[in-house]
């Protein structure tokens, strides 16, 4: 009797974690927009000589964003249901939110330049602190993929999760150690590594490249959790 209550449990929670997360677990989404930014930042690749399949190949992602957003929504609610979300009363904050966008927006409009400006400056100079830091003054190792994804990521550790939430966050802190290794700490013991080609285009792309590894991971624990042909409808 245990064990039955256990499994029941255990389906309980995944349905229950599907339920709450069905939208952000549409991953091939995500891989979508991610094969456009990728294709996007091969510009930033310098001294490579694409061929004339590859030019075509990025002409046709310009579609992907509206494959993402227009299509594939569709595939899901085909393939796994949809979940309608109960109506709740009003939030009152929603007004001092709005509020706070447009105050934000106009401050931004006028003094946008200016700030802009001041913050290029601070940002070169902690830029120049940082790799002065690690001994790399002629700036090979690429600091920026891990403080943005550390920044990312951090919110997901200021919060109590599920089991399948902490997995998710496993693989997205395994994608984090991932750049560090091959972005940061190879260029400073290897400094040959950076006029390779793949070191390059990692390098160039690892922003695109990171969001279609998460959406495939994402979509994948979904068909885990949901390996059903038929159509569902859950209620939140």
């Amino acid at each position: 009797m245990s064990s039955t209550a256990a499994c029941e449990h255990t389906k309980y929670e995944r349905l229950r974690y599907v339920t709450e997360n069905f939208q952000s677990l549409q991953g091939l989404t995500w891989v979508a927009v991610g094969s456009f930014l990728a294709l996007s930042e091969t510009e930033n690749i310098s001294g490579v000589a694409f061929p004339l399949w590859f030019k075509v190949l990025k002409l046709l992602g310009m579609g992907l964003p509206l494959v993402a957003f227009q299509y594939l929504p569709k595939y899901y609610e085909r393939r796994f249901g949809s979940v309608e979300w109960r109506v709740g009363p009003p939030d009152a904050k929603l007004p001092i939110f709005a509020l706070g966008f447009v105050v934000m927006f106009l401050v931004i409009l006028l003094f946008g330049p200016a700030v802009g400006r001041y913050l290029d400056s601070v940002v070169l100079e902690l830029s120049n602190a940082a790799h002065r830091m690690i001994s790399d003054p002629g700036h090979r190792a690429n600091l920026g993929p891990v403080l943005f994804l550390f920044v990312l990521l951090w919110p997901c550790f200021s919060r109590r999760t599920s089991g399948l939430q902490r997995q998710r966050r496993v693989f997205y802190c395994g994608s984090l150690v991932f750049w560090l290794c091959v972005l940061t700490f190879l260029p400073l013991r290897h400094p040959e590594v950076t006029q390779q080609t793949p070191w390059r285009t990692l390098n160039a792309c690892w922003f695109g490249i990171s969001f279609m590894l998460w959406g495939l991971y994402d979509h994948f624990m979904l068909v885990h959790l949901l390996p059903v042909g038929g159509r569902a409808k859950y209620d939140e």
